[in-house]
């Protein structure tokens, strides 16, 4: 395995780390500051949709914590270039679109009289779009063979 280190795997692993780091202040925002709770725990609720889905109450947010602490642990997989955090990134995203495409399709052939899809937020098509490069570009064979994957 070579150390070189790319640009586009240096962005990735910035980019987990950030989303990381932006869901740990939420946390906090939301434990230390009852006023600012309701707009943390939106923030929370965006970048880790499947916490709404627990309906536990006032302490949701404290469920987070590990999603925080994983997309920190794949930041620096990614960033010293480990095979396990590359894997679990491509399965992760795969399963994401497949799970999207497979809902879309749902929709679309039920009945053309329900209500129009929900707009998203410019939040969800920016990381729709992230996503999506960081697939494409983690099923490179270049970048494969720089995280030790043989073909």
């Amino acid at each position: 395995m070579t150390n070189h280190r790319p640009l586009g795997v240096m962005l990735i692993a910035g980019y987990f780390c950030l989303k990381a780091a932006v869901l740990s202040i939420a946390i906090a925002i939301a434990y230390t500051s009852p006023e600012l709770q309701p707009d943390a725990k939106d923030l929370i609720a965006y970048l880790v949709p499947m916490i709404t889905k627990l309906h536990i109450g006032s302490i949701d947010f404290v469920f987070a914590l590990p999603f925080a602490l994983l997309r920190l642990a794949v930041g620096l997989g990614i960033w010293f270039l480990k095979k396990w955090a590359r894997t679990l990134v491509v399965l992760d995203l795969s399963w994401a679109f497949c799970r999207a495409a497979i809902g879309l399709a749902m929709y679309l052939s039920i009945d053309h009289k329900l209500p129009p899809l929900p707009s998203s937020s410019l939040y969800l098509t920016i990381d729709v779009i992230i996503s999506a490069y960081i697939l494409v570009y983690l099923l490179d064979s270049d970048v494969k063979r720089t995280f030790g994957v043989r073909e």
